[in-house]
């Protein structure tokens, strides 16, 4: 009804679907609680912003929370691979593919208890993860990253492994990033 707010959907599983070709998103993920997205592929988005593979996405006034993303693969899109944004929760992405994205493989704008484990993340053009304005406690483990952001120099990255420059981007006000070291750089 006109000026109760929406309910949110929840209990979500979205598996064995090939979304490619879309213009906007391969698949977005709005207004939502206990989402879980697996064994699919999303790949191919262009035509408009922000072109993601994956968008997670709240509707304003709203957050998206328990979203785990598994097995799926994500490339050749415009935008991010997957983004994840504001007021977003517990998100974990695990066990995927993501690769050819013309953004960040991941981009994470203000979102809270981020996982990022067991994933192949290569060849995006800017770097493998981004995370920015606000974006914290994540977790980033056991990921092979290769050959990401191709055409910046290696750098030291707050006296990280100068090799982290291609595949990892913390803006200055994220925070609690935790760096396993147990990922393996190109």
């Amino acid at each position: 009804q006109k000026g109760q707010p929406a309910t949110p959907s929840m209990d979500i599983e979205i598996a064995n679907v090939t979304s490619v070709g879309n213009r906007r998103q391969g698949l977005s993920i709005g207004r939502s609680r206990r989402v879980w997205v697996h064994d699919s592929e999303f790949s191919g988005t262009g035509g408009t912003p922000p072109q993601a593979g994956i968008d997670v996405e709240p509707d304003k006034g709203d957050i998206v929370q328990d979203v785990r993303i598994e097995r799926c693969v994500i490339r050749g899109n415009r935008g991010p691979g997957i983004q994840v944004w504001k007021d977003t929760h517990d998100v974990s992405i695990s066990d995927c593919t993501i690769e050819d994205n013309r953004n960040a493989g991941i981009l994470a704008v203000d979102a809270t208890d981020v996982t990022i484990r067991d994933n192949r993340i290569r060849d995006n053009t800017q770097v493998g993860i981004a995370l920015r304005k606000g974006t914290r406690q994540v977790s980033i483990s056991r990921n092979v990253f290769e050959r990401n952001a191709p055409g910046r120099p290696r750098a030291s990255l707050n006296g990280r492994d100068p090799r982290w420059a291609r595949h990892l981007e913390v803006g200055p006000d994220a925070g609690a990033v935790q760096i396993a070291p147990d990922n393996r750089l190109d």
